[in-house]
C-alpha cells in the first residue's frame, strides 16, 4: 500500500509542475486517489485577496461533472474557522449541521452539502492560506487521522501548482515525511517520535563530525540528509499486520520474525519510489534506504536482517540506531512506562561496542545536554 501511495504522490508532483490547468489537476487527484481517501466528491476552493473576502474560483468534481468558477462568501461558509486556524478539520453532519456554502448557483449547494462526512484541508503557501481542498463522503464518520495526513500531502502538492514553483527535493521530503507519519499513526508511538529521532540524529552527526575519522564524510549535506531521511526509518511497518505490530503482550518467535521484515519492506518501498526520481532527490533516497534496512543491525553482528557488523553497517544506520533505541526506552508505550532519559542514556552507553558503534556513543555523551533539552522541549508528548 505505501509503495503505491508513494508512486501516486511522485506522479502528482510531476503533474503539478507540468500542468497549467487547475481543473485538470483536480481531475487527476479525483481519479488517482480514489480508494486511498474515502470520497464521493472533491471540491477545491481557491481564494482571492479582495476586501470582500470572496473566493472567485470554486471547483467541484464528482463522477460525471466538473463545476467551477463561482463566488463564495467566506464569512458565510463553514470554511472560515479552517482558514483562520490554518488547520485541517473533519466534519460529521450528525455533529455539525450548518454546512452552508452560500454559492449563488442552482443545485450547486446541494452538490456540496449532501454529504455525511467532510475532510477539509487548508492549502498553505508561505504561511498564507491559499485555499481549501474538501473531500466529501456519503458515509458517516468516514475520515480519520491518516486521511488528514494524506490530504495534507496532496494539499502541499497543489500549492506548488498554484504558486508555479519549481520541483525540488524539499517537496519530495515533505511528502515522504507525511507517509512516515502515516506509519506513526498506525504504530503505538507518540506524535513527536519522528521529530525526536530527527533532532537526536542531527546532534549525533554534528558531534561525530568533530571526530577526525569522519570529518571528510559528515558535511552539511550529510547532516541535512540524515535529519530528513531518519524520519523514514520505520516506514516498512506499514506492511506489518496490525495484530502483530500493535500486540501489547510478548511476541512469539514467529511474530518477531514478521516484525523483522519491516526493515526489508521499508528499503524496498523507498527503492521503488526512488526509481521515478532523478538527481538530488534520488541521491537523498540512498541514505533513507540504508537507514530503513540497517537501523536494527548491531555493531557486534547480532542484529537483523543480515547480521552485519562494525563498519559494514552504513554510518547513517548506526547513527539512527542509537537515536531510535534511546527514544524507545524513554517514551511511553501501551505496554510500558517511559524511562527517565538519563537512565536511558546510561543503558545505551553500556551497549557501546556491542549494540552500538562506540564512536557514536561518544557523540551521544558529548551531546547529552542538548539531547536532554530535546526531551524537555517535547516533555508533554512523552
Amino acid at each position: 500500500m505505501i509503495e503505491i501511495l508513494l508512486k501516486k504522490i511522485s506522479f502528482l508532483i510531476k503533474k503539478v509542475n507540468t500542468e497549467q490547468d487547475t481543473k485538470n489537476i483536480l481531475d487527476y487527484i479525483y481519479n488517482t486517489f480514489d480508494g486511498c481517501i474515502p470520497f464521493d466528491r472533491i471540491c477545491l476552493v481557491l481564494f482571492t485577496d479582495d476586501k470582500d473576502n470572496y473566493s472567485n474560483y470554486v471547483i467541484c468534481k464528482n463522477k460525471s461533472t466538473v463545476e467551477y468558477g463561482y463566488k463564495l462568501n467566506l464569512y458565510k461558509s463553514y470554511l472560515k474557522d479552517i482558514i483562520k486556524n490554518k488547520k485541517p478539520k473533519i466534519i460529521n453532519r450528525s455533529i455539525e449541521n450548518n454546512l452552508s456554502f452560500n454559492i449563488e448557483k442552482p443545485n450547486f449547494n446541494d452538490v456540496l452539502e449532501t454529504s455525511q462526512s467532510n475532510l477539509c484541508i487548508p492549502i498553505i503557501g508561505n504561511e498564507i492560506c491559499k485555499g481549501v481542498i474538501i473531500f466529501y463522503s456519503s458515509n458517516s464518520n468516514a475520515y480519520c487521522e491518516k486521511d488528514i495526513v494524506l490530504g495534507e500531502i496532496i494539499a502541499n502538492c497543489i500549492v506548488v501548482s498554484l504558486e508555479k514553483c519549481i520541483l525540488d527535493d524539499g517537496l519530495i521530503i515533505a511528502c515522504v515525511k507525511g507517509f512516515a507519519k502515516l506509519v506513526e499513526s498506525k504504530d503505538s508511538v507518540t506524535g513527536k517520535h519522528i521529530e525526536r529521532i530527527q533532532e537526536i540524529s542531527k546532534i549525533l552527526a554534528l558531534n561525530l563530525a568533530n571526530n577526525d575519522k569522519y570529518k571528510n564524510i559528515i558535511n552539511n549535506k550529510y547532516i541535512i540528509d540524515i535529519y530528513h531521511s531518519s524520519a523514514m526509518h520505520d516506514i516498512g511497518k506499514v506492511g506489518i499486520p496490525d495484530g502483530i505490530l500493535l500486540k501489547q503482550g510478548k511476541l512469539t518467535p514467529e511474530e518477531f520474525d514478521v516484525i523483522k521484515k519491516h526493515t526489508i519492506i521499508g528499503a524496498d518501498v523507498l527503492y521503488k519510489a526512488s526509481t521515478s526520481l532523478s538527481g538530488r532527490a534520488k541521491d537523498f533516497f540512498k541514505m533513507a534506504i540504508d537507514i530503513a534496512i540497517a537501523h536494527h543491525e548491531k555493531f557486534d553482528g547480532t542484529g537483523y536482517p543480515y547480521g552485519l557488523n562494525g563498519e559494514y553497517i552504513p554510518l547513517a544506520a548506526r547513527i539512527v540506531a542509537v537515536a531510535d533505541v534511546l527514544d524507545a526506552l524513554s517514551s511511553k508505550r501501551p505496554y510500558k512506562m517511559a524511562m527517565d532519559v538519563e537512565e536511558a542514556i546510561n543503558i545505551v552507553v553500556k551497549e557501546s561496542g556491542k549494540h552500538f558503534d562506540h564512536d557514536i556513543v561518544d557523540a551521544l555523551i558529548t551531546g547529552k545536554k542538548e539531547i536532554l533539552e530535546i526531551y524537555d522541549k517535547f516533555k508533554e508528548e512523552i
